[in-house]
Parts: C-alpha cells; structure tokens; sequence
C-alpha cells in the first residue's frame, strides 16, 4: 500500500520537502513560487499536483515536463483546471488508476484518504489546488512547498465553489 511513511525536510530550495513512500519511493515536493517559469510560479498549483501524482504512481517526471504537456495538451484560463488536470492525468498514468469527482462529502474524503488514496483537492476563494495524503494517523496537506496537518472537515470548509474550477481528483493507491 502506498502510504507515507515520513515526510524529511530537504536543503533543496526548488524542493524543500521530500515524502518517503511506504513502497520506498521518494516524491520531491515542489515550491511553485521558487521556478524561473512565470506560470508556474503564479498559476502552476495545478501542475505540482499532477506532478506529485504522477511521481505517486512512479513516473519520473520534473515540473518543466508537466508544464510542456499540459500547455500542448490542455485547455487553460488563468490556470489549468481541476478537470482538465484529470483529464491529463487520466492519458499519462491510466484510466483505470484516476478518477474525477466534481463533489465530495467529509467523509468520503476521509475513507479515500485511510484507504492511501492521493487526494488532489480544489480550494475556493482563492482558487488554489493542494494534494491530500494519509500518514497512517493524520491527514497530510500538502501546498506551496509546505505540508500540514489537517481534517477532512476542514477541507470541505474550503473547497471550491466555482463551476470551472472545483472538484477532487483521486488517484488509487499503488502497491508496486
């Protein structure tokens, strides 16, 4: 099951954390305000959770690829939405291992979450995209180049409300 056995701050300064699967795989967590590109650093939230999911599922991509294919590949606004991040997500790691829910309930999200699903999450006012992931007793929020503590509950509390934007992408748990 993949789940995250621990989280170890890095001396990195693009990536100032890194998780530490249960599986033995490590996920660099990215600091979108510390990348040279403008996009990522202003709307690039979307693009640190499809990198961290696909880093989930094993493939070795960096921020500059998943920028690269979502601008070739993807509709934007000001940023990419939810749904066309799953919708990428869904073409590089597999239909079968994505799924995309435009509403979610507090406790849907925390059986998800103990299941050792990753959990890519929309917030509201203002729009901003985070990954959710269980730590075997807790609820980890991860965002900007920082991870917290959180409930489910508290999550509901901020999600999305916009039409284009909201919604909850949840990717399945790799045992490999």
């Amino acid at each position: 099951m993949t789940s995250i056995g621990k989280i170890r701050k890095t001396d990195k300064y693009k990536y100032p954390y890194e998780i530490l699967c249960g599986n033995g795989r490590r996920i660099p967590v990215p600091k979108q305000q510390r990348f040279k590109t403008a996009f990522i650093r202003n709307h690039g939230c979307s693009l640190v959770g499809m990198y961290i999911a696909i880093r989930w599922c094993g493939k070795k991509w960096t921020m500059g690829k998943c920028l690269k294919y979502a601008k070739k590949n993807l509709k934007c606004k000001s940023k990419f939405p939810i749904v066309e991040i799953a919708r990428a997500l869904k073409k590089v790691i597999g239909p079968e291992i994505v799924k995309f829910r435009r509403t979610t309930t507090a406790d849907q999200l925390g059986d998800w979450l103990r299941k050792g699903w990753l959990v890519i999450f929309e917030e509201g006012d203002p729009i901003h995209t985070v990954c959710l992931v269980w730590d075997g007793a807790r609820i980890r929020r991860i965002s900007s180049g920082k991870i917290s503590a959180v409930t489910a509950t508290q999550e509901i509390k901020r999600k999305c409300g916009n039409k284009s934007y909201r919604g909850v992408i949840l990717i399945k748990k790799m045992n490999a």
